[in-house]
């Protein structure tokens, strides 16, 4: 079932006509300066689109209440907003802006693990990397269940080892709770291991 689609879409750059369906693992590849981060604010209108059509199941982007996409299309970047606080207290302040129940510590360590990432609940988020930072936010992206998770390169802070294992942590979460997935990536080595669809902008 198709979940995304682009059609006759410019934004500085043409980009070519694509569908994305639910549950795929799709990654986007190409140059830098390619326009593959702007593809991402497209889709959850970050940026807002000017020529062209972006639909989500089948509703016209530009029709849908914006904080009501973004809660259900969520964008993890490498400069994600933290609040100025422990890693506990940013999980619950993400809730407590969704009027959802807290998670419990144990439900907490769940999705930080999933990122690979073993830390202290009570450590303050300014006390870690950029990278650091990065995994937190995509725990919480993750538990907060979109049907659409956009990952602008996700691991460029990693390791290869613990990119992959990552990122297969990642995957196998995805498609066993129905959440399509779109990675910004210049890892190959992830694209061709995981990659159910690539989206290569070229030059």
């Amino acid at each position: 079932m198709e979940i995304l689609r682009f059609e006759n879409v410019k934004f500085i750059k043409e980009y070519d006509d694509f569908s994305i369906d639910k549950n795929e693992v799709v990654f986007v590849v190409g140059k830098s300066g390619s326009g593959k981060s702007t593809l991402l604010k497209l889709i959850n209108n970050t940026l807002q689109l000017k020529s062209g059509r972006i639909f989500y199941k089948d509703t016209n982007i530009l029709n849908i209440n914006p904080v009501d996409l973004r809660r259900n299309i969520i964008m993890t970047s490498q400069e994600n907003f933290l609040f100025d606080m422990t890693i506990r207290e940013n999980f619950h302040e993400f809730y407590k802006l969704r009027d959802l129940e807290e998670l419990t510590d144990d439900e907490i360590t769940k999705f930080l693990k999933i990122t690979n990432f073993d830390v202290d609940l009570n450590l303050n988020v300014e006390k870690l990397s950029g990278g650091e930072k990065q995994r937190v936010f995509l725990a919480i992206a993750l538990s907060l269940d979109p049907e659409v998770l956009l990952l602008d390169e996700p691991t460029s802070a990693l390791d290869n080892k613990t990119a992959f294992g990552m990122m297969k942590n990642i995957v196998d979460y995805c498609k066993h709770n129905d959440i399509t997935l779109v990675v910004v990536s210049h890892a190959r080595q992830l694209v061709d291991e995981f990659a159910d669809k690539i989206i290569d902008l070229g030059e």
